[in-house]
């Protein structure tokens, strides 16, 4: 759901495109991630350009800057990987810094003297013409529905670009613990299988934080007792700490109320962006169906109000089980 994205910061230094890379900075806030180099030269040299601007739209552009840190969309380059210099530009040779593996992402220029012959022509986006891009349309698609998906492209298309430069994900679903009234597992193995994602393609840290929410709310119908239930999710929490020792997994059952139900959907949100799922955790349509398995049709998009969704578990009037 996320887009990687390297800036030449030559794009920054006319004076005619400021509106047009301020709206390019938006979309970015929206659903994109910026490479930088780990040096910080990009960056600098970024906001010593932004500050030759006319003071009308100075500002602006450098509260978005300050919005993406603060959401941890700047994503810099690890010492340890190979890198190279792309830019011919004396006053940008030494300010880019990019990665030579295959991942995709999008590299913005401002001419064709910035491009390297090794980066793939369908990578390269011009300023000049960024508003009839392929790269805009992709920025600013808020949500998709997925009919026919399997495993593989729910991975590639969602999971990798929502996971790759997370350092946590925090996952809400209350028919996590409600499926557990009625003695059903299915959740357990789409859970598993994000986990697995996430631990395939992150970079895990001692400070990562994994966590899933869910509710239980009694009713006369439940198959499963209160008690049972909840040792049940308790097990199913034990087993996935033994499977992913490192990823410090913690579940939170929450124990809800006539009056205060939790939210209906289901979020994963991470330390730089949330995404809403239209249905729950078991996405599979048959989970012990060979690989790879279909997904359900499933509606996904961008959550514009995390803190809410987080802040309905943290009410006081739900008790933890």
């Amino acid at each position: 759901m996320l887009t990687r994205i390297i800036l030449f910061p030559c794009i920054f230094a006319s004076t005619l495109d400021e509106q047009v890379i301020i709206l390019l900075l938006r979309d970015i806030l929206k659903s994109g991630i910026i490479l930088t180099d780990n040096q910080g030269e990009v960056l600098r040299s970024i906001r010593a350009k932004i500050d030759r601007w006319n003071p009308k739209f100075k500002p602006k552009a450098k509260a978005i800057l300050e919005e993406l840190e603060k959401r941890h969309r700047f994503v810099e380059i690890l010492p340890d990987q190979q890198l190279f210099q792309v830019c011919s530009n004396q006053v940008e040779k030494k300010c880019l810094k990019i990665f030579t593996s295959k991942e995709f992402y999008k590299v913005l220029v401002r001419n064709s003297q910035c491009i390297n012959n090794t980066l793939a022509i369908n990578r390269v986006t011009f300023i000049g013409y960024y508003a009839i891009s392929s790269l805009v349309d992709k920025l600013e698609k808020s949500d998709l529905t997925l009919n026919k998906y399997n495993e593989d492209q729910f991975k590639q298309e969602i999971l990798i670009p929502l996971f790759r430069d997370a350092k946590h994900i925090k996952m809400y679903d209350r028919w996590i613990g409600r499926s557990a009234s009625q003695g059903t597992t299915n959740h357990q193995t789409t859970l598993k299988w994000l986990l697995e994602v996430f631990r395939e393609v992150a970079t895990i840290r001692s400070d990562t934080v994994v966590e899933a929410y869910c509710g239980i709310r009694p009713r006369r119908d439940d198959k499963i007792p209160l008690p049972k239930a909840v040792a049940a999710l308790r097990k199913f929490e034990a087993e996935i700490q033994v499977l992913f020792p490192y990823l410090n997994f913690k579940l939170f059952i929450k124990k809800e109320i006539k009056d205060n139900e939790l939210p209906h959907d289901r979020y994963i949100i991470t330390n730089q962006t949330a995404i809403y799922i239209g249905r729950g955790f078991d996405l599979f349509v048959d989970a012990n169906e060979s690989y790879p398995r279909r997904i359900r049709d499933v509606q996904i998009g961008y959550c514009s109000n995390p803190a809410e969704v987080q802040n309905h578990y943290k009410d006081r009037r739900l008790r933890d089980l």
